[in-house]
């Protein structure tokens, strides 16, 4: 509340007296030490120490990775193994190879017992591997007679379209289907009415 305060002055002998202005009270828990200064200039100084710690915090985030180098040959080889087509013209390449490397030191004295046999085995593997990769060409036959795609695009004369369309892909829808007939009669003769002699006629 309000404090009045009495001044007596001897000079003109009279009494004079004024009003103090109230008292500010503190909240309870504040020390002599605090300051009644705005807490929002506190908050504010805290956010910029806060910003200055973070700009000195080394990032824990690592530097991005460089991407690689990009190789064209292994874009070639990935892109050519990634083609069921093109998968089996490398195989063709390995099967024959091996096969005519067999047949030429068969009759070599220091090959025909362990390179020419080691070398006709990987022949007859990798043929029965490429029978296997064409299990579905029966499917890519008939699209190929519908659509006309075995012609690689458009001539200036027609009949090699007709060619690939009707020779091609029409032989084809005949052949796979005998292939796998012979692809049984060799791998399930216990299952299939066909022997190997069979089989390999029916293949041929």
């Amino acid at each position: 509340s309000p404090c009045i305060h009495f001044i007596i002055s001897p000079a003109k002998k009279s009494i004079q007296y004024y009003k103090m202005p109230p008292l500010r009270q503190r909240k309870p828990g504040n020390t002599a030490d605090e300051d009644d200064s705005d807490p929002s200039e506190h908050q504010e100084d805290s956010d910029v120490s806060n910003g200055q710690q973070a700009k000195n915090k080394p990032s824990s985030i690592p530097p991005p990775t460089p991407a690689p180098t990009p190789s064209p040959l292994l874009d070639t080889v990935c892109t050519f193994g990634a083609q069921t087509f093109t998968t089996d013209q490398g195989l063709k390449i390995i099967q024959w190879s091996s096969w005519a490397i067999a047949y030429l030191t068969a009759s070599s004295r220091h090959h025909k017992e362990t390179l020419s046999p080691a070398l006709r085995k990987l022949s007859g593997e990798v043929s029965f591997t490429r029978y296997v990769l064409r299990f579905y060409g029966f499917f890519q036959s008939l699209e190929g007679y519908r659509s006309g795609s075995w012609a690689g695009g458009s001539w200036d004369n027609p009949k090699i379209a007709k060619v690939a369309k009707y020779l091609m892909a029409g032989s084809m829808l005949f052949y796979y289907p005998l292939e796998h007939v012979a692809y049984a009669g060799w791998q399930l003769p216990t299952l299939s009415k066909f022997s190997r002699d069979n089989a390999n006629k029916i293949s041929a």
